[in-house]
Order: structure tokens, then sequence, then C-alpha cells
């Protein structure tokens, strides 16, 4: 898949290419929609009872105040929980990092400001 679409796999291209198809910014569209569906979200994370509330009691208290960031990046960690799935194995995307840090990010980097090394046989992102 990477040889016949190659553009696939690069952030800026995907956002373009989401663009031209439905004429939406893919971006905005998706932190606009999390930032609507997050306090229902953070509800049902805290309605929940049993191990799945110890596990996202655990996020909760990381996430002690109201900046946006911390609450998406809450919501995003919490999904996994929520679905029954190894928070471990639940994202995947194409940048390789440490198996600790978050996923969310309250705004990324700006495209040119993103290099790109081979590495281990993958392609690695960085700032």
């Amino acid at each position: 898949m990477l040889q016949r679409w190659p553009a696939l796999f690069v952030e800026n291209q995907v956002y373009q290419e989401f663009n031209r198809v439905v004429g939406k910014n893919l971006k905005q569209e998706f932190y606009d929609s999390l930032d609507r569906h997050c306090p229902a979200l953070v509800d049902v994370m805290k309605s929940k009872r049993g191990l799945k509330r110890q596990l996202l009691d655990a996020l909760l208290r990381q996430a002690q105040t109201s900046d946006i960031a911390d609450i998406r990046c809450l919501v995003l960690r919490g999904l996994a929980v929520l679905l029954d799935d190894d928070p471990s194995e639940f994202f995947k995307d194409c940048f390789l990092c440490p198996p600790t840090s978050c996923v969310c990010i309250a705004a990324p980097p700006p495209a040119e400001e993103i290099k790109e090394s081979r590495e281990g046989g993958g392609i690695k992102y960085h700032v």
C-alpha cells in the first residue's frame, strides 16, 4: 500500500486529500467534533464501575485541569478502556514514539518543522 499510495502516509497529504474530496478541513473537523463530545464522554467515564472505573480513575486524576488539550487527551486515552481494548495497542499512527508518550496534542507543529528520517525499516518523524 505504501508503494501504491505513498501520500497516504504523509500527514499533510492526508489533510489535503480529505479537503479535496470532502471540502472540509479534517483536523478542524476532528477537533470540533471531539470538543463537542468531550463532556458527554467524560460523564460516561465517570459513570463506569469496577475495573474499568479503576483504570479510568487513573486517567481522570491525571487531567485535573479544564485545559482543552488535557480534556482531549483524557477522552482519547479513555476510549481504549471504554471499548475494552488494550491501551498500548489501541493507538497506531505513522509516528514512532515511546509507548509512554501521549498521542494527544493540542496543536501539531507546522509541516515545515517536521523532518523525516528512515530508521529500522520505518519512517520516523521528528520536530
